[in-house]
Protein backbone atom coordinates (compact mmCIF):
# COMPACT_ATOMS: atom_id res chain seq x y z
CA UNK A 1 0.00 0.00 0.00
CA UNK A 2 1.31 3.43 -0.97
CA UNK A 3 1.78 6.10 1.68
CA UNK A 4 0.20 9.52 1.15
CA UNK A 5 2.55 12.46 1.48
CA UNK A 6 0.86 15.73 2.36
CA UNK A 7 2.32 19.00 1.17
CA UNK A 8 2.55 22.05 3.42
CA UNK A 9 1.09 25.33 2.07
CA UNK A 10 4.58 26.81 1.56
CA UNK A 11 5.68 23.75 -0.41
CA UNK A 12 2.51 24.04 -2.49
CA UNK A 13 3.48 27.66 -3.23
CA UNK A 14 7.02 26.54 -4.14
CA UNK A 15 5.64 23.91 -6.52
CA UNK A 16 3.41 26.56 -8.10
CA UNK A 17 6.35 28.94 -8.62
CA UNK A 18 8.54 26.16 -10.01
CA UNK A 19 5.81 24.96 -12.39
CA UNK A 20 5.09 28.52 -13.48
CA UNK A 21 8.69 29.04 -14.65
CA UNK A 22 9.23 25.47 -15.85
CA UNK A 23 9.15 26.48 -19.53
CA UNK A 24 11.60 29.38 -19.12
CA UNK A 25 15.19 28.28 -19.71
CA UNK A 26 16.60 31.51 -18.23
CA UNK A 27 14.93 30.93 -14.84
CA UNK A 28 15.49 28.18 -12.29
CA UNK A 29 13.68 27.87 -8.99
CA UNK A 30 15.00 26.12 -5.87
CA UNK A 31 13.80 25.74 -2.30
CA UNK A 32 16.12 26.56 0.62
CA UNK A 33 14.96 24.52 3.65
CA UNK A 34 17.20 26.33 6.11
CA UNK A 35 15.86 29.86 5.63
CA UNK A 36 13.07 28.84 4.43
CA UNK A 37 13.11 30.59 1.07
CA UNK A 38 12.32 30.20 -2.58
CA UNK A 39 15.27 31.32 -4.69
CA UNK A 40 14.56 32.33 -8.28
CA UNK A 41 17.79 32.36 -10.29
CA UNK A 42 17.57 34.50 -13.43
CA UNK A 43 20.22 34.67 -16.18
CA UNK A 44 19.24 38.13 -17.43
CA UNK A 45 19.64 41.19 -15.16
CA UNK A 46 16.77 43.12 -16.77
CA UNK A 47 14.48 40.11 -16.43
CA UNK A 48 15.60 39.60 -12.82
CA UNK A 49 14.66 43.21 -12.07
CA UNK A 50 11.22 42.73 -13.62
CA UNK A 51 10.58 39.48 -11.73
CA UNK A 52 11.83 41.07 -8.52
CA UNK A 53 9.15 43.71 -8.94
CA UNK A 54 6.38 41.19 -9.69
CA UNK A 55 7.05 38.48 -7.12
CA UNK A 56 6.41 39.00 -3.41
CA UNK A 57 9.44 39.43 -1.15
CA UNK A 58 7.82 37.09 1.35
CA UNK A 59 4.68 35.02 1.89
CA UNK A 60 3.17 34.29 5.29
CA UNK A 61 1.74 30.88 6.08
CA UNK A 62 0.53 31.02 9.67
CA UNK A 63 3.61 31.44 11.85
CA UNK A 64 6.02 30.62 8.99
CA UNK A 65 7.34 33.41 6.77
CA UNK A 66 8.69 32.19 3.43
CA UNK A 67 11.19 34.51 1.75
CA UNK A 68 11.17 34.87 -2.03
CA UNK A 69 14.55 35.91 -3.43
CA UNK A 70 15.25 36.80 -7.04
CA UNK A 71 18.94 36.55 -7.93
CA UNK A 72 21.02 38.26 -9.23
CA UNK A 73 18.71 41.27 -8.68
CA UNK A 74 16.24 42.05 -5.94
CA UNK A 75 15.99 45.83 -6.23
CA UNK A 76 12.68 47.19 -4.94
CA UNK A 77 13.20 50.38 -6.96
CA UNK A 78 13.13 48.55 -10.31
CA UNK A 79 10.15 50.53 -11.64
CA UNK A 80 11.35 53.76 -13.16
CA UNK A 81 9.92 55.09 -16.39
CA UNK A 82 9.13 51.63 -17.80
CA UNK A 83 5.50 50.86 -18.27
CA UNK A 84 3.89 47.96 -16.47
CA UNK A 85 3.42 46.26 -19.86
CA UNK A 86 7.17 46.39 -20.51
CA UNK A 87 7.87 44.90 -17.10
CA UNK A 88 5.66 41.92 -17.96
CA UNK A 89 7.18 41.57 -21.44
CA UNK A 90 10.64 41.54 -19.91
CA UNK A 91 9.70 39.17 -17.09
CA UNK A 92 8.29 36.57 -19.47
CA UNK A 93 10.65 36.85 -22.43
CA UNK A 94 11.96 33.42 -23.48
CA UNK A 95 9.30 31.69 -21.38
CA UNK A 96 7.58 29.20 -23.69
CA UNK A 97 4.45 29.30 -21.51
CA UNK A 98 3.98 33.00 -22.37
CA UNK A 99 2.04 33.60 -25.58
CA UNK A 100 1.65 37.38 -25.88
CA UNK A 101 0.80 40.59 -24.14
CA UNK A 102 -2.22 42.63 -25.25
CA UNK A 103 -2.77 46.26 -24.29
CA UNK A 104 -6.19 47.71 -25.00
CA UNK A 105 -6.45 51.48 -24.67
CA UNK A 106 -9.37 52.54 -22.52
CA UNK A 107 -10.92 55.95 -22.00
CA UNK A 108 -9.67 56.27 -18.43
CA UNK A 109 -7.15 53.44 -18.11
CA UNK A 110 -5.51 50.79 -20.24
CA UNK A 111 -6.28 47.08 -19.97
CA UNK A 112 -3.25 44.81 -19.94
CA UNK A 113 -3.70 41.11 -20.63
CA UNK A 114 -0.87 38.61 -20.15
CA UNK A 115 -1.82 35.66 -22.35
CA UNK A 116 -0.37 32.21 -21.68
CA UNK A 117 -0.28 29.12 -23.89
CA UNK A 118 -3.31 26.84 -23.90
CA UNK A 119 -1.61 24.03 -22.03
CA UNK A 120 -2.18 22.09 -18.83
CA UNK A 121 0.65 22.25 -16.32
CA UNK A 122 1.07 19.78 -13.48
CA UNK A 123 2.95 19.99 -10.20
CA UNK A 124 3.18 17.66 -7.25
CA UNK A 125 0.95 18.53 -4.34
CA UNK A 126 -1.05 16.68 -1.76
CA UNK A 127 -3.97 16.26 -4.15
CA UNK A 128 -5.82 13.24 -2.79
CA UNK A 129 -8.06 13.33 -5.88
CA UNK A 130 -5.13 12.24 -8.05
CA UNK A 131 -3.36 8.89 -7.53
CA UNK A 132 -0.02 10.55 -8.25
CA UNK A 133 -0.65 13.51 -5.92
CA UNK A 134 -0.54 15.95 -8.85
CA UNK A 135 -2.43 19.18 -9.28
CA UNK A 136 -3.39 20.06 -12.88
CA UNK A 137 -3.99 23.69 -13.77
CA UNK A 138 -3.34 26.43 -16.32
CA UNK A 139 -0.47 28.92 -16.37
CA UNK A 140 -2.96 31.77 -15.85
CA UNK A 141 -3.99 30.19 -12.52
CA UNK A 142 -0.36 29.82 -11.49
CA UNK A 143 0.27 33.47 -12.40
CA UNK A 144 -2.54 34.55 -10.07
CA UNK A 145 -1.06 32.41 -7.27
CA UNK A 146 2.59 33.36 -7.84
CA UNK A 147 2.62 37.04 -8.84
CA UNK A 148 2.02 39.43 -6.00
CA UNK A 149 2.28 42.81 -7.70
CA UNK A 150 -0.10 42.57 -10.66
CA UNK A 151 -1.24 46.24 -10.76
CA UNK A 152 -4.61 45.32 -12.27
CA UNK A 153 -3.08 43.20 -15.03
CA UNK A 154 -5.28 40.31 -16.15
CA UNK A 155 -3.93 36.81 -16.73
CA UNK A 156 -5.62 34.60 -19.30
CA UNK A 157 -5.14 31.63 -21.63
CA UNK A 158 -4.86 31.77 -25.40
CA UNK A 159 -8.15 30.72 -26.98
CA UNK A 160 -6.58 28.70 -29.80
CA UNK A 161 -3.42 26.76 -30.50
CA UNK A 162 -1.50 29.64 -32.14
Amino acid sequence: MKKLKLSSPWMTYFHQVKAFFEQDRSVSVVFDDETPAIIVYVDDQEKADALSYLLPKEKKFGSLTLQVKVLPANDPNVVTTDTIANIYRTAFKNNRAFNKLIVIKGMTNDFIYVVFEKEVVQYWNDNLGDPHGLCSTLFEDLARAVIDNNDGVMFCTNNRGE
